[in-house]
């Protein structure tokens, strides 16, 4: 898992010139957008592998129950929920290039620590806590310093940068899974080396980047403290019922759906259907498979018109894809239903992104954009640790289809009441 993961004012004056235009071949701009590329590519990379290894360390490797294999998503994703603001407005004040290159060089330490203890037979429940809390904080500062320099980077043209990132995000992580799914037969201990190895790659490409020619962080007036700034942008985003409501849409998206790819899915395989890692790959690869497909369909296209009614359906439907594998139909069936899901998020991804970043201010964008992320990692946590809990009395297929439909239910409710439906794109789409 991955996901989440992932400026007007300054904009303006450059926008009505040519710059519009995408970037010469060969050009800065295009040198720059290639190692973001890389940059993302190295992160989405090692959550491919961690989407895999983690449950299958917890559910496999520990024989944890239910209830724990919950309790340690919900600490892997809690930090998305304490820090994530704090990320954003730290970004919009700091070196965005230096914030995502130190997340990067800190978060391949916590893979190394726990290959160690795997190595030296040490492996155990709090030490995956310890691990998933370290990594999570990791990216909770890292998305909105990340995502917050695409709009320089993309020149214009948002929502095609925004669909090639998430192409990018998407079809590196069929590669993490693949390499996870072997973790039964080479041990997770060389994977989680390769997965510090990964992060630090992308360290390297983020301090390739050349940002000298972008403005400064804007800072008008004194320095506004953290809390000050995080509430003012919070008042933006309530006021602004575009935000507002992509913004419930991700927080439903982040507590009925994440928990049930997290957790019961990968209690599914195990108590269901008896599988092991290169099963847990597998159910993922064919999500992502979904997932890059639409991506390069929505890349080719160039984007779509009615932003706010491709979210809806795509969750609403989405919730009805995940809901089917609480069936217990016969093996093949939960491959193409992830598969369905895939597609749908893909859009969810892609649209909610590009409608936050087109519709916030530029002085707000990286807090509007950690209000985003916010939206889906401080719901996922809880998502997960109720489908654990549920599982743990109910069953895991009961707790899926409990889960997901109340997604659908969410969709139906901003599609009936919201303006949201009959957003279009600017422009730049």
């Amino acid at each position: 898992m991955d996901n989440m993961s992932n400026n007007t004012s300054a904009e303006a004056a450059d926008n009505t010139s040519d710059d519009s235009a995408p970037p010469a071949p060969g050009s800065r701009e295009r040198v720059n957008f290639i190692w973001y590329l890389c940059g993302v590519g190295s992160w989405f990379s090692m959550f491919g592998m961690q989407v895999v290894l983690f449950p299958w360390l917890v559910l496999i490797a520990l024989q944890e129950s239910a209830a724990r294999a919950g309790t340690a998503q919900m600490a892997l994703l809690l930090p998305g929920l304490l820090f994530i603001l704090l990320g954003g407005a730290v970004a919009d004040r700091k070196d965005r290039r230096a914030i995502t290159r130190l997340c990067h060089l800190l978060g391949g330490i916590p893979a190394l620590l726990l290959a160690a203890a795997v190595m030296l037979d040490l492996l155990s429940f709090p030490l995956m806590l310890a691990y998933g809390f370290a990594v999570g904080t990791a990216q909770a500062f890292l998305f909105p310093a990340r995502d917050g320099m695409l709009p320089y980077i993309a020149r214009g043209n948002i929502q095609r940068a925004v669909t090639s990132a998430t192409m990018v995000q998407f079809a590196v992580q069929l590669g993490g899974f693949a390499l996870a799914g072997m973790a039964a037969s080479i041990g997770a201990a060389p994977l989680l080396v390769v997965q510090a190895l990964l992060l630090w790659f992308g360290a390297l490409a983020f301090h390739r980047l050349d940002l000298s020619h972008l403005p400064a962080p804007v800072r008008s007036g004194p320095a506004p403290r953290n809390l000050a700034m995080i509430a003012d942008t919070a008042l933006i985003v309530w006021r602004h019922r575009t935000l507002r409501d992509v913004i419930i849409l991700i927080g439903g998206m982040g507590f009925f759906l994440m928990g049930v790819i997290f957790v019961g899915v990968p209690l599914v395989i195990r108590d269901i259907y008896g599988g092991d890692s290169g099963d847990l790959a597998l159910i993922n690869m064919f999500n992502m498979g979904g997932m890059s497909l639409t991506a390069f369909v929505l890349l080719r296209k160039g984007g779509v018109a009615r932003q706010g009614r491709a979210i809806t359906c795509a969750l609403g439907i989405g919730g009805l894809m995940l809901a089917a594998i609480g069936l217990g139909l016969p093996y093949p069936a939960p491959l193409l239903l992830m598969a369905g899901w895939g597609i749908c998020g893909s859009i969810t991804m892609s649209m909610g992104r590009t409608i936050v970043q087109e519709a916030s201010p530029e002085a707000h964008r990286s807090r509007a954009m950690a209000f985003y992320m916010l939206g889906f990692m401080g719901t996922a946590p809880f998502g997960s640790f109720m489908i654990g809990q549920l599982a743990e009395y109910i069953g895991p297929l009961h707790a899926i289809a409990f889960s997901a439909l109340g997604m659908t239910v969410i969709a139906l409710w901003i599609a009936l009441r919201s303006p949201i439906w009959r957003l279009e794109g600017s422009g730049n789409s």
